[in-house]
Formats: C-alpha cells, structure tokens, sequence
C-alpha cells in the first residue's frame, strides 16, 4: 500500500505521460503479485486462511490429539501475559459515565 502511494506521488510529481504510465503498471503489477501470492498461501494453507487466530489454534490442538499428543508443544505455544485492569478513583469514574457532550449537541441539530 504505502508503495503504491510513493509509486502515485512520483508519477503526480512527474508530470510525464510516460512516468504516470509506467507508474500504473508497476502498482497493477504489484497488486497481481501480492493477490496471486495471498491466493498460493490460501490454497497451501486453507486452515490459515479461513480460521482466525483463536480458531486456528483450537484446530492445531484437535489435530494434535488426533495423532496422540495430549498438547501442544511449547515451542508451538506463545504465552501472553495480560495486564490488570486500570483501577478509576470515583471522579474519573463518573466523568466516564457521563455522555459526551458533542453527541448532545448533535442529536439536538437533528431534531431541530
């Protein structure tokens, strides 16, 4: 994408019909490349590509089950630690609870 941005920029820049054109060709070009390799990944890989992370690795730990392994192996496994929630004292917790002041003035443009 951001190749595709610097690839347009220099061509807007350029002001050459031939620079715009080959511009438009190198992005087309990229474009095919990327999707025809998105397309290979999801043909090798149809379990990456349609399960999310979650699902993906509860399928992984069924597969491996199958095939007698009581877990997956640690090298297999990442473990994320999650952080404890942000404690509020009570004035930040009720300006939290109040609604924001621009959609009051919005829905009363509305009405109006």
């Amino acid at each position: 994408m951001v190749i595709s941005a610097c690839i347009t920029l220099i061509a807007g820049l350029a002001g050459n019909l031939w620079i715009s054109c080959a511009a438009i060709a190198l992005i087309f070009i990229l474009t095919f490349v990327i999707l025809w390799r998105l397309i290979n990944f999801a043909n090798k890989n149809p379990q990456a590509a349609i399960l999310e992370g979650a699902e993906f690795l509860v399928h992984e730990q069924i597969q491996m089950a199958a095939k007698g392994l009581k877990s997956m192996p640690q090298s297999l496994l990442t473990l994320v630690e999650e952080d404890p929630p942000v404690k509020l004292n009570n004035e930040l917790q009720q300006l939290a609870n109040q609604p924001d002041e621009d959609n009051n003035n919005e829905e009363e443009g509305n009405n109006g």
